[in-house]
């Protein structure tokens, strides 16, 4: 339907139970003021294509909204007169931030569409899946393959002199994925919100997590655990 109609004839009411079941879980004010973590929100500008990020004290109701603002299903979310879609347009999700506004050296990158295809899809159905995905991924590939180009410039020389150039150096990637585990969901189970499978998903989330901790952990400050070498073919 959602191919046919826009969310103005399907749902002309703009009724999404999401904006209810944040607005009484969240305290945005506590976030804007009292939060010791920095918080990025991607969303994609309408009128320009372009990403806007959300920091701790612009955080809002709506800004959660328009970073999960699909087009297809959902209006456009205004926000001081911007029109605004889901982030994972223009960055799924945003790293360049923690490179240029943090000081941490690890970062973790946690992916949901983890598993290559086996196939070419055949359906239009999962045609139009795969596109998607290809969609939303191209914007982490492009800062991964950037990362990794600017990673191998620092370490050229002997000596990093710039602020850039040092955090460059020392920064480490890592990831959790379920490559097994996503093999085995069909592209419909996106639209599947049964308690039982969510609950899977968060088990599966933390089996992975656990993991990736009994791995990993001591690499940490260290060195990176995710190697970035295919982003630099």
């Amino acid at each position: 339907m959602a191919r046919l109609f826009s969310p103005f004839q399907l749902n002309p009411f703009d009724i999404n139970p999401l904006r209810e079941i944040l607005a009484s879980r969240i305290d945005f004010e506590r976030l804007k003021t009292d939060s010791g973590i920095k918080l990025f929100i991607a969303a994609t500008q309408v009128s320009t294509g372009k990403l806007k990020l959300f920091r701790n004290k612009q955080m809002s109701l709506d800004a959660l909204m328009a970073s999960a603002c699909l087009p297809s299903i959902h209006r456009a979310v205004e926000i001081d007169g911007e029109a605004y879609w889901d982030g994972g347009f223009t960055a799924n999700p945003p790293i360049f931030p923690l490179l240029h506004q943090c000081v941490a050296r690890d970062v973790m990158v946690v992916l949901l569409h983890s598993c290559p295809l086996q196939r070419a899809p055949v359906s239009a159905t999962d045609i139009s899946s795969r596109l998607t995905e290809i969609g939303f991924g191209a914007a982490l590939n492009t800062e991964l393959q950037g990362i990794a180009l600017a990673k191998r410039e620092a370490r050229r020389g002997l000596f990093a002199f710039g602020r850039l150039e040092r955090r460059l150096r020392h920064l480490n990637i890592h990831m959790i994925d379920a490559q097994e585990f996503m093999s085995r969901l069909s592209t419909r189970s996106k639209l599947n919100t049964y308690a039982p499978f969510i609950n899977a998903l968060r088990d599966e989330g933390r089996n992975q997590a656990e993991k990736w901790i009994d791995e990993n952990f001591h690499y940490l400050g260290v060195r990176s655990s995710y190697s970035l070498a295919n982003f630099l073919h």
